[in-house]
């Protein structure tokens, strides 16, 4: 990966006149900081981004013995959540690419990686490669800009990243966004064997758009077709260190789906410094031939609000109807007296697995959190999660009964460009 960005930008550099210019006309290449590195042409017909991120998490636990059992000890320590580096950029103004890669945990695993083309007229933008399948506001708003450390527990009913294809544009006069996909189930290098093909479809809107409020509409569909009939749902407390409390594992449920109906609506306003976002997902199964489940149905939620005490508000990005980058009125400086920007927030979330002979559990936890924007590309993130299971009747292969209560403390330390 290294080489390949050291060669890519020496050609730029070098070479740009014989790539960029048919006619031997003189173009030349300009180098600017947007949040990042910035290349483009002065012709523009070629643009590129580099760009990474690397957040460093630290955690501390404090959980009942009952879930973790005699050997699935949550231990105190840290962990790099992200560790990214990734090129995009545009090639004759309407073809797209981007190749981004994640080095956390020791491989360069697929994030971000597609080709595609824009300006298409009313279907926008088309893209085929490894991607968020379009469902969900907090899925779908980057880990760069998320409130919280970890996304909440209703991200269990969604896929993220899979291989496919997706068109995306928006409507009237830029207050809607619309995007549908076909996408295969896919590893972490974008590779899949199967037949099976899932489909999700997303629409925004922004009843409410002025200066002084924002108010953003959201409905998600996804239908799935899980490879073999094996369907596992499991869900971590909000801290990705945790171990997995819900699981339908050990009910048979992975053995027995055939197809799945996710419906997700959001909601979310902004009014000056203040915020507010709400999402629920119900999932509808349909139990494969002989399987020892009936059809199982599972739902979850989540609400969460936080305000800047310093004034700043939560940016909106209207072209993906997700929010964006947030930029203090003064970047922390000792020598200069800025402070920085200051988020406090809160959450409750909800997700409920149990249904039709499955018994995955019912978990819920609170995280409270505080957000210190040094400048629009550094940030401090301190979180506190109390969480709580019930209603889980299956005993895990260690032995452990998987019922109770824990907390966790955790820090981030991120930077991103």
């Amino acid at each position: 990966m290294k080489q390949f960005a050291a060669v890519l930008l020496a050609l730029l550099v070098l070479n740009v006149h014989g790539v960029a210019s048919a006619d031997d006309s003189d173009t030349t290449l300009r180098f600017y900081w947007k949040d990042g590195l910035r290349l483009e042409t002065s012709d523009k017909q070629f643009k590129f981004k580099i760009g990474g991120r690397i957040m460093n998490d630290w955690a501390w636990f404090d959980v009942d013995q009952s879930i973790e059992g005699p050997t699935d000890e949550h231990d105190n320590g840290t962990e790099f959540r992200r560790a990214r580096l990734y090129m995009a950029g545009e090639i004759y103004e309407n073809i797209i690419f981007k190749a981004q890669y994640d080095f956390a945990g020791g491989t360069a695993g697929f994030r971000d990686v597609y080709i595609g083309m824009k300006n298409l007229g009313p279907l926008g933008t088309l893209r085929v490669g490894h991607m968020f399948e379009p469902v969900g506001l907090e899925e779908l708003t980057s880990s760069k800009y998320i409130t919280f450390m970890e996304r909440s527990l209703t991200s269990v009913f969604i896929p993220a990243r899979n291989t496919g294809f997706q068109l995306n544009n928006t409507c009237a006069d830029g207050n809607m966004t619309w995007a549908i996909g076909a996408f295969r189930d896919t590893d972490d290098f974008g590779d899949s064997d199967g037949d099976n093909m899932n489909l999700s479809a997303r629409m925004t809107g922004t009843p409410v758009a002025t200066d002084d409020a924002l108010v953003h509409l959201g409905l998600s569909f996804r239908y799935g077709m899980p490879e073999d009939s094996m369907l596992r749902l499991r869900q971590r407390p909000s801290a990705h260190m945790a171990e997995r409390w819900a699981d339908t594992r050990d009910a048979g449920v992975d053995m027995g789906i055939d197809t799945t109906h996710t419906i997700g609506g959001e909601v979310a306003a902004v009014m000056g410094p203040g915020s507010f976002q709400a999402e629920y997902y119900h999932m509808f199964t349909e139990s494969a031939s002989g399987a020892t489940v009936d059809d199982p149905t599972f739902n979850g939620f989540y609400v969460m609000g936080s305000v800047f005490v310093t004034g700043e508000e939560r940016p909106y990005d209207s072209k993906h109807g997700t929010f964006g980058r947030v930029k203090p009125h003064e970047n922390f400086s000792i020598e200069n007296g800025g402070s920085g920007a200051v988020e406090l927030a809160l959450r409750f979330s909800r997700l409920d697995l149990n249904d039709g002979g499955v018994a995955g559990g019912e978990l819920w936890d609170v995280t409270a959190g505080v957000n210190w924007y040094l400048n629009p590309n550094t940030r401090v993130m301190l979180n506190y999660v109390h969480a709580e299971l019930d209603d889980r009747l299956t005993v895990t292969d260690n032995g452990g009964v998987p019922t109770g209560e824990g907390d966790v403390v955790q820090t981030r330390f991120q930077i991103d460009f």
